[in-house]
């Protein structure tokens, strides 16, 4: 029996709110919330980078030779395998300032898509939710109402099935 055009209109919302939100799920982060993350981990790095310093110039006022610009290194072996941790960050920050570390981030970023704050992210896939239950909803009524004559799409969602017509 031919579904009646109602139940292809809806179908056809869903499939298309569907992948409205995938797409609204994939957006990348806002510059600005990335510009915060960048923000956050060169003041991270301000503090490491006075830290060592000052270790290292601890040191070298108590005669310990320093290479505070030597990046020790270890390479994997026949007999085992070395850890590489090589953060450049804080040595680089006090090097050049947390500003101009901060200005090449900044300027990098200018060449990146503008993306999507999280909380606006999460309003908009809300939304899409909420409109797709109510238009999955629909469907299962009209669905229940047939007594049988409309199947099911294979990618119903249990809890609307379970949930009952309106």
């Amino acid at each position: 029996m031919a579904r009646p055009s109602n139940i292809e209109n809806l179908r056809k919302q869903i499939e298309n709110l569907r992948a409205q939100r995938e797409e609204a799920a994939a957006q990348t982060r806002s510059r600005g919330e990335v510009s915060a993350l960048i923000d956050a981990m060169v003041t991270g790095w301000t503090a490491a980078a006075a830290k060592l310093l000052t270790q290292d110039l601890a040191r070298s006022a108590q005669g310990v030779p320093i290479a505070p610009l030597t990046v020790r290194a270890s390479v994997p072996t026949a007999s085992g395998v070395a850890s590489i941790s090589l953060d450049l960050g804080p040595l680089l920050t006090a090097m050049v300032g947390p500003e101009r570390i901060k200005d090449a981030f900044s300027e990098a970023l200018a060449g990146i898509p503008p993306g999507l704050d999280n909380a606006k992210r999460l309003e908009r896939l809300s939304a899409f939710d909420a409109e797709l239950d109510a238009l999955e909803i629909e469907e299962e009524g009209l669905i229940v109402a047939s007594a049988g004559t409309i199947e099911r799409r294979a990618d119903a969602r249990p809890e609307i099935i379970l949930a009952g017509a309106p």
